[in-house]
């Protein structure tokens, strides 16, 4: 690793298990990419009952020097060799303190490009392109991979346990009228479903976490964040409904009341203007009403749903 005061940033990874094949796959990668302008450090984040993944991450803004800080989740496989100089040469081009990029599933489908804080201070990925520019302005980006150039006056609120502190961390550089973009360029692969489907209680601590976001930046993000210049874009987007959110509610009630699921399933179908939600909506319909033909209208408009693409296979 070398003497830190010699080098330009620090990247941190933290991991449960630097051993388990996702962990060594992105710390591979990334050992694999010139860093001899960085200090590399993988991090056991001593996952247990009273893990909290801000608090880890602070640990390594608070190292009392200036050096930007680069974190990457372990589940997180960056092929592009050149990705340190993309994160590093936008924050510059744009003059900006947070940085993130374009995530994708393995299959190449785009899986967040930022995250939408909604008027209500609820939020949701963002799935659709963002434009043809080499970086965007956005309301805020995913910690999974992300530069902060600031790391003196900026620091991820410990009140969250596990979700949320990443938008949290760009309201507040919004606020200090520093400014939160995403690489466009830059597309890593984020293996994002792994940690949700091995636990399933992570609803009720996601719940915990945005109910507390949205305490804290309710007024905020309703009367000044999209009266920012580099966010009016957004403001239109951000007035309506959060179908993240409602779908959701709807995939939730599912087991306990499939009538109410099913009715709340087939009003996404109808008004959510993103296809891919549509269309894992009708999967969702399919496992209540078993209906094949809710499965096809899954494929038509998702054509990434994996699991409605194998149960038609093997019909």
């Amino acid at each position: 690793q070398g003497d830190h005061i010699m080098k330009k940033l620090r990247i941190i990874i933290c991991t449960p298990d630097m051993n388990r094949p996702v962990a060594r796959k992105c710390i591979d990668q990334i050992k694999a990419t010139d860093l001899s302008d960085a200090e590399l450090v993988i991090v056991d984040n001593a996952y247990d009952r009273n893990f909290s993944h801000p608090a880890v991450m602070n640990r390594f803004l608070n190292q009392g020097d200036d050096l930007p800080v680069i974190f990457v989740d372990d589940d997180v496989v960056i092929d592009d060799k050149d990705w340190l100089s993309a994160l590093l040469k936008t924050s510059e081009a744009c003059a900006a303190s947070i940085v993130g990029c374009v995530h994708t599933f393995g299959s190449g489908e785009v899986n967040h490009t930022g995250i939408l804080a909604y008027k209500d201070a609820t939020s949701e990925l963002m799935r659709e392109p963002l434009s043809s520019e080499k970086f965007v302005y956005v309301p805020g980006v995913s910690s999974a991979v992300v530069l902060i150039r600031d790391p003196r006056e900026l620091s991820f609120d410990t009140m969250f346990k596990k979700y949320q502190h990443d938008i949290d961390i760009c309201m507040q550089a919004w606020a200090q009228d520093k400014k939160v973009v995403c690489c466009t360029e830059l597309k890593v692969v984020h293996i994002q479903a792994e940690y949700m489907s091995s636990h399933p209680g992570f609803r009720d601590i996601l719940d915990q976490d945005s109910r507390y976001f949205q305490t804290k930046w309710g007024e905020y993000a309703r009367q000044a964040l999209y009266n920012i210049p580099e966010l009016r874009d957004f403001a239109e987007m951000a007035c309506q409904r959060n179908w993240e959110r409602y779908y959701n509610q709807a995939t939730r009630v599912s087991s306990e009341d499939p009538e109410k699921a099913a009715e709340m399933l087939r009003e996404i179908i109808r008004e959510c203007p993103y296809q891919w939600r549509a269309g894992s909506a009708y999967y969702h319909l399919y496992r209540i009403e078993k209906n094949r033909s809710h499965l096809k209208n899954c494929v038509r408009l998702h054509p990434y749903h994996m699991k409605a693409r194998s149960l038609l296979r093997d019909a």
